[in-house]
């Protein structure tokens, strides 16, 4: 054997050593089963073990492993090529954040022309909690609740720019009418609201002068509310959608532009009738979000089982929110997330550095908004715009299915290649085994991920190793043909088939890297194996099985090719 016969061989084993060492953590995770889970539950270090072992493993798609499929669609409405790039690469950013934390095994999160993105999440068990998080903005701001004068005030000029909106109204009660049109203050005005406690007989009372009233004959409003929940107004869950409907015409141009209206996020039953605060805020945030260090959940003391974000502050976001509480002492705080407000505690004293968010979390709840504001706000709204989740039963049926059309194709060509081609068929078996190995070991060791049309790019390869195999002994049948030895035949039969596996190879590669760039989803998870293994393919055909043949062959002036 000369020297150049040595190297390859030496290369030929050094791979294949490398391949079986790259696939042990995927052999040894695929034996992880329930009993051994189990254990590891109690054995840090048997956790460890499998927690590498699937670190290494051969990563599966969504299409395999189960998941969920997200197309997100961001607002960049009125933005700048150049805003709306920006805009998009810091979305992706944050998103990544979130995931990262909320603990998805190898997400993919990829931009999609200039205003979308597709979020891929697999093995994801929680689909629900997940569209929470990836869905929500996350704008975090703390808003000072206006005082009970300037609630009672809005509340009566919504009344009258929705009363001259709706236009002259017929009333069974004129006096009445009369009298609330002469009252002369926002207190005389709202003042003959029934008792609190009986939320609804005020109510029906209210309904009575809803041509004279079209906002509070819906909304209770009250300066005693504001025990129950930091708010002057509540509006009952039968009247949410028409007081949204209310506040979104152009009567909701008579409040104050300093001001604005906010529902609360939780619905609350303060009297026994279930319904939501309708807060009335600064329009300007006293402090926003992006003045958060640090954000984490833990159980409220309080509300046993329960639990509650505690929150520090910057040193500017400390000096600010010192200086709002410190001035604003007996007020209400509103805490508001996107747009709603998940609680307003009272300000009892000056507050610094830190703080807490409550409202009756769960774990989870908690868990997914301190995770949520310490990734960071989204700059820019976004929407789910298509979504789809696969189920890891789907995955697993999609594998055994794949795997055994895969294995009856691979069978019949092994069966043909032995019969037609005798012994050298064998030959170009052991390199289909070779080829495989290393295939699937360069998928585990650069984390690419294997999916189902990755599967039929694998099997694709197969094929194409037969053809560069078949080419190859074909010519070596017509150089014994022509009664040359065992050994000339094998040189020229690879001289000459060697340009033409190499052109075939190269083309298909060229298609395949397209793919693989341009391609997303299924595409691309072919275009990867499909890739790899003509790379394979084109070392096993025509380095491997050259080397076997040419051992065989040499110094043996007799040597014979069963083929």
């Amino acid at each position: 054997m000369n020297r150049s016969q040595t190297l390859q061989s030496l290369l030929i084993a050094v791979l294949v050593l490398l391949s079986l060492w790259g696939l042990y953590p995927t052999w040894r995770a695929s034996q992880v089963d329930d009993q051994m889970l189990a254990r590891a539950a109690t054995d840090p270090a048997l956790q460890a073990k499998i927690d590498g072992w699937k670190a290494k493993a051969i990563r599966k798609g969504l299409d395999l492993q189960g998941g969920m499929y997200l197309v997100l669609e961001v607002n960049t409405e009125g933005m700048s090529g150049a805003q709306a790039s920006d805009a998009l690469s810091r979305v992706v950013e944050i998103l990544r954040n979130r995931v990262d934390q909320f603990g998805v095994s190898e997400p993919d999160i990829k931009p999609m022309g200039s205003n979308r993105i597709i979020v891929q999440l697999p093995g994801l068990q929680d689909a629900a909690r997940a569209k929470s998080l990836i869905g929500s903005t996350a704008r975090l701001e703390f808003r000072l609740v206006r005082p009970w004068e300037d609630a009672a005030f809005v509340a009566t000029k919504l009344d009258e720019a929705l009363k001259v909106a709706a236009g002259p109204v017929a009333t069974a009660e004129p006096a009445a009418a009369d009298a609330t049109q002469a009252a002369p203050g926002a207190d005389d005005a709202l003042g003959d609201l029934p008792a609190l406690p009986d939320v609804q007989d005020a109510a029906d009372a209210a309904a009575a002068a809803g041509g004279e009233r079209p906002f509070t004959s819906r909304v209770i409003v009250d300066e005693q509310l504001a025990q129950y929940g930091g708010s002057y107004m509540f509006v009952p869950s039968e009247s949410v959608e028409e007081v949204r409907r209310l506040l979104s015409g152009p009567a909701a141009r008579v409040i104050p532009r300093d001001m604005e209206l906010q529902f609360g996020m939780d619905e609350r039953s303060p009297f026994g009738q279930p319904g939501v605060f309708l807060f009335l805020m600064d329009r300007t945030p006293s402090l926003t979000g992006d003045r958060l260090t640090t954000a984490t959940s833990k159980p409220d003391t309080e509300k046993p089982g329960m639990f509650q974000v505690n929150f520090s502050l910057d040193r500017r976001g400390s000096r600010i929110f010192g200086e709002t509480t410190g001035a604003n002492e007996g007020r209400f705080l509103a805490i508001s997330l996107d747009g709603k407000v998940k609680s307003a505690p009272q300000i009892i004293t000056k507050i610094t550095d830190s703080g807490s968010i409550t409202g009756s979390f769960t774990s989870a709840q908690a868990s997914d908004l301190a995770l949520m504001l310490r990734a960071g706000a989204l700059p820019v709204d976004v929407r789910i715009e298509e979504e789809r989740t696969v189920g890891p039963s789907l995955g697993r049926d999609s594998i055994a299915q794949g795997l055994k059309a895969g294995w009856i194709g691979a069978a019949i060509v092994v069966v043909f290649m032995i019969v037609y081609y005798q012994a050298v068929g064998l030959v170009a078996v052991l390199a289909l085994v070779v080829n495989m190995l290393i295939m699937m070991a360069t998928l585990a060791q650069f984390g690419l991920v294997l999916t189902l049309p990755g599967i039929a790019g694998i099997f694709l390869t197969v094929g194409m190793a037969v053809d560069a195999n078949v080419l190859i002994n074909e010519r070596i049948r017509e150089e014994l043909r022509r009664n040359k030895t065992a050994r000339a035949a094998v040189d020229a039969g690879y001289q000459n088939a060697t340009r033409t596996i190499i052109d075939s190879n190269v083309t298909t590669l060229i298609v395949g890297v397209v793919l693989l760039w341009f391609g997303t989803g299924p595409i691309k998870g072919f275009a990867v194996t499909l890739s790899i293994g003509i790379l394979t393919s084109m070392f096993t055909a025509l380095v491997l099985t050259r080397v076997i043949l040419e051992a065989y062959t040499r110094n043996r002036a007799n040597a014979t090719l069963r083929i």
